[in-house]
């Protein structure tokens, strides 16, 4: 189905919740008639409808007198499809229903007046990358809350002496954490009872409802209250120990695409279709999110907004940022930056596969040019290590042919000379690393690149590797277990694989 365009609507769409009513809004002015459905509790089969009237401006909007917090609800599209609300803020178990809350419940003690870091702004950042469940998960880290929101932040653990958890953070004088996804993903169970089984996992690039938190990272993930809590109390102590936030977002498309609530509210409008009515297919997950249209556009601002004011994060990293079409970026990084100008921003600048996106319209390379964000240099990437998962060596593994584009990483990535030519406009703009979750991990690429070098010869050319990164102007970025050569025994994919391998 094609649409043209809307106009915007400045409502606050969702759920408005306080003591004496509730106030139920979803867009979709292409449907006529659109049903609350509402549950006392998350596991009950019986509910109770309420008409939804649908305004002038396309929303349908239903008044509930009364005290609701604890109820569940969801939508009844066309009579037949029970949907989720994209803007509810918390959920039931495996986001089968939206919960209603009062979101001052979430604010752990301290919340409010907790100090928030300063300083280590631009090229003085240093970003670790982290899986929440993979950093705690296993028995050696000491934890009691392993693979759980509040285990990242306990105190004065250790393996054999070796620190672990957030000491181990501290003691690598890392200045940024930067999440790999927390918001709620659909290919994890969230049950207590399935947490340590070992094919339960999944890095979370598979968003269902992008304002909830991720139950299966919460200690009561029944609960919906609790989820939200803990990531505060995680957030927070974090800053408590100096160390600022940053969470990994995915507005470049849904996990699921014709079933998805956004289609079944609005058909055909929140994804790119093609001429031939097909989704369009950039992300390599089978659609993309239409951010060029204004109703996209505004689902996408609420939310980076509700995250930046609501959990009082210091950076945003955007998967697959070539999706996002630049005006849509601009705006982002404008409204951001008016709330909290020393927030971190960075993406990928590249797509999965081919967009209908008119590429004029692209977040790449070069679009970030006094901007005020950052981009990852996979070109320096690809210098020091040699081609993301191939066969050719890099120059830190001895292959001069490289050696030029290692040069130009390490001034900037910006117009150095006229033989030194990078994408930059200045050295804050690009975000340096030899890999990320992404592709091998670096020592399982060394091994492969050198197979019959013994372990000190591997940890010696890690060494030189990382030595080229962090004395390179711009901003160093490094993935989880980097420091003490972590391996992925030689998979180059693992967002699905078990936590036994991503450990």
């Amino acid at each position: 189905m094609e649409h043209k365009d809307y106009q915007l609507v400045h409502k606050k769409l969702g759920f408005i919740y306080n003591e004496e009513e509730t106030i139920f809004r979803v867009w979709s002015p292409i449907k006529d008639e659109i049903y609350l459905l509402l549950y006392k509790n998350q596991d009950t089969i019986q509910r109770k409808a309420y008409g939804m009237t649908k305004q002038e401006d396309g929303v349908h909007e239903i008044i509930l007198k009364g005290d609701y917090k604890g109820y569940y609800y969801t939508y009844l599209i066309d009579k037949n499809l029970e949907v989720t609300d994209p803007y509810c803020i918390a959920s039931s178990l495996n986001s089968n229903r939206c919960a209603i809350i009062d979101l001052q419940d979430s604010n752990p003690k301290g919340w409010e007046e907790h100090p928030i870091p300063t300083g280590n702004n631009g090229c003085d950042a240093i970003i670790y990358e982290v899986h929440i469940k993979d950093f705690t998960w296993h028995q050696t880290s000491g934890i009691k809350n392993r693979g759980k929101f509040l285990g990242m932040i306990e105190k004065n653990t250790n393996y054999k002496g070796i620190t672990t958890g957030v000491s181990h953070l501290k003691e690598l004088g890392v200045t940024h954490i930067h999440l790999l996804p927390v918001y709620d993903f659909l290919t994890v169970k969230e049950e207590k009872e399935y947490f340590d089984i070992d094919n339960n996992y999944n890095w979370g690039y598979d968003p269902e409802l992008y304002n909830v938190v991720e139950g299966s990272y919460a200690t009561i993930p029944e609960e919906p209250i609790n989820r939200i809590k803990e990531l505060k109390q995680m957030i927070m102590g974090l800053h408590k120990e100096g160390l600022k936030v940053i969470i990994d977002v995915v507005y470049n498309h849904t996990y699921r695409a014709q079933s998805s609530n956004f289609n079944i509210i609005m058909p055909g409008y929140y994804h790119r279709i093609d001429e031939n009515g097909n989704f369009s297919d950039g992300s390599g997950c089978g659609n993309e999110l239409a951010t060029e249209k204004v109703m996209v556009k505004k689902f996408i601002m609420d939310s980076i907004l509700y995250w930046v004011n609501e959990f009082k994060i210091d950076g945003l990293r955007f998967d697959l940022m070539a999706l996002i079409d630049t005006d849509t970026v601009k705006e982002i990084i404008s409204c951001v930056k008016e709330i909290k100008p020393d927030i971190l921003i960075y993406g990928e600048p590249w797509a999965a596969g081919p967009t209908i996106l008119p590429f004029e319209q692209t977040t790449i390379k070069g679009t970030q040019k006094n901007q005020s964000f950052a981009f990852f240099n996979d070109d320096f990437r690809n210098a020091i290590k040699g081609e993301n998962n191939g066969e050719s060596l890099g120059f830190s593994q001895g292959n001069l042919d490289y050696k030029p584009n290692t040069q130009i990483g390490i001034a900037g990535s910006i117009a150095y000379n006229n033989t030194h030519v990078g994408f930059a406009a200045n050295p804050a703009e690009t975000i340096n690393y030899i890999n990320s979750h992404d592709d091998l991990i670096i020592y399982d690429d060394m091994r492969r690149a050198f197979p019959y070098m013994d372990k000190e010869g591997i940890e010696r050319l890690n060494k030189l590797a990382f030595s080229i990164l962090f004395t390179s102007q711009g901003i160093p970025f490094i993935h989880a277990g980097n420091e003490f050569l972590r391996t992925k025994n030689m998979r180059n994919n693992t967002y699905n694989q078990p936590i036994s391998v991503n450990v």
